[in-house]
């Protein structure tokens, strides 16, 4: 199935498969918001509004809605694939470059698991739409570490970055390795 097609399930933030989702991943039930996923296909490193960066061709982005039409983005998680083809799924490949939340979100932030969110719904998405794997990149193979000069925040981001590229695969069941943390899809 069509990878957009799986992932328009998931915007409706009215339904209650999303609420559902949502909620599993809450640390503070009385913090449950109107939440959306926006996804998200353009050029590897470039700018998108509300101070994300996407790092991969696709990002999914999760939001808070606001009012109407407007949102506030809080967090996101981007990917390739060499295997996509106008977004219809191949057997291949996904690989996660970022799991990025949003600066000035950290109150926010804090109400959601909400790195383990965006993952366990990117794998669902390639389970459903035929992919084959899913690899998350290791925190020592991320860009956004290797270019620090700063000391004191090369200690800060390599802690961050080894619980959200290292720890939290291996907890949802990627198997560990030097570039890539694995997970093996069943169809």
């Amino acid at each position: 199935m069509h990878l957009l097609s799986r992932f328009s399930r998931w915007q409706l933030g009215t339904s209650r498969g999303l609420d559902t989702f949502v909620r599993k991943h809450l640390r503070d039930e009385g913090r449950f918001g109107d939440y959306r996923f926006v996804f998200h296909r353009g050029k590897p490193k470039t700018w998108l509004h509300a101070g994300i960066f996407c790092d991969g061709e696709y990002t999914i982005i999760l939001a808070r809605k606001v009012f109407g039409p407007f949102r506030d983005d809080i967090a996101c998680i981007s990917f390739h694939s060499p295997t996509i083809r106008n977004l219809v799924a191949e057997p291949g490949v996904i690989e996660v470059v970022q799991i990025q939340g949003v600066e000035r979100k950290e109150q926010e932030l804090k109400t959601l698991r909400w790195d383990r969110m965006l993952l366990e719904m990117l794998t669902i998405l390639a389970r459903e739409s035929g992919f084959a794997e899913v690899r998350v990149q290791a925190s020592r193979q991320n860009p956004w570490l290797q270019c620090v000069r700063d000391p004191d925040l090369y200690t800060k981001r390599k802690k961050v970055f080894h619980l959200r590229y290292d720890v939290l695969p291996k907890r949802m069941g990627f198997t560990p390795g030097e570039q890539y943390h694995t997970l093996m899809l069943k169809p």
